[in-house]
């Protein structure tokens, strides 16, 4: 085992990443108990290179859908448990918000 990623949602969606060396059937024996506690998603990544590389090529979904959906404003975002986003979606709001305001969109700009 090299670590475990824990990603929630605002929608109260979490995804549970165990990324060791190898050995993804051995993960298996855990995903019902994770799921019944609560997990979305759970999903095993091999990661066998360098220890300061967080995350290997090889990622599979042993439990749950294939994404979590994080919300931002009236917009709802599909996340791959390996997936880079945004980790503070609160302030993803606000900044979509500032900007938004910045631009002053009109129904006509579109």
């Amino acid at each position: 085992l090299r670590s475990v990623l824990v990603r929630t949602t605002t929608r109260g969606e979490a995804v549970v990443v165990r990324v060791a060396r190898g050995e993804v059937a051995a993960f298996h024996q855990l995903v019902a108990p994770l799921l019944r506690a609560g997990a979305t998603t759970v999903a095993a990544n091999v990661n066998d290179g360098e220890a300061s590389r967080l995350l290997g090529p090889a990622t599979f979904v042993l439990g749950g859908p294939e994404r979590i959906v994080e919300r931002i404003g009236a917009f709802d975002h599909p996340i791959s448990p390996t997936a880079f986003f945004q980790t503070s979606p609160h302030m993803a709001q606000r900044l979509a918000e500032h900007v938004l305001a910045w631009l002053s969109p009109r129904p006509s700009d579109v």
